[in-house]
């Protein structure tokens, strides 16, 4: 039982460090949000009004947990780019990524099934044999 709550723990504590990773080098990368949405023709009057209508001009830890609470409580907030829930996105892209998945895992079957039979006679066929399995990987 310890061993299933240490994991548990240590699972929770990678998901936090990775979500603030992703959510600091979104801040770093993206630039301002305002800017993008608006083009940089829009007048500061209005770059400053979306600003504080989406929240940027809050500190960015009190974003992050903001957004982490969201998280938390199935609030995913929304997508500045589609106008929509981002829980709603993601609902929609399931199927599609459910496919990938299983197509992926059928074809590393595949593989797993067919190299071990293949006999490696030679050192050019031992090589051609070892690159399309690395490459199916």
């Amino acid at each position: 039982m310890r061993y299933a709550v240490r994991k548990g723990v240590t699972l929770l504590m990678t998901m936090l460090i990775v979500s603030f990773l992703a959510f600091l080098a979104f801040e770093l990368v993206s630039g301002d949000a305002a800017v993008a949405l608006l083009g940089t023709n829009a007048t500061p009057e209005r770059l400053e009004a979306l600003r504080e209508e989406l929240g940027l001009n809050r500190p960015f830890m009190t974003r992050y947990f903001s957004w982490l609470a969201g998280f938390f409580t199935g609030d995913l907030g929304m997508s500045f780019s589609y106008k929509m829930p981002v829980g709603s996105l993601v609902v929609q892209k399931i199927p599609a990524t459910l496919t990938l998945s299983l197509m992926s895992f059928v074809l590393i079957v595949a593989a797993y099934q067919v190299f071990p039979q293949i006999r490696c006679k030679s050192r050019k066929n031992l090589l051609v044999m070892s690159a399309a399995a690395v490459l199916l990987l």
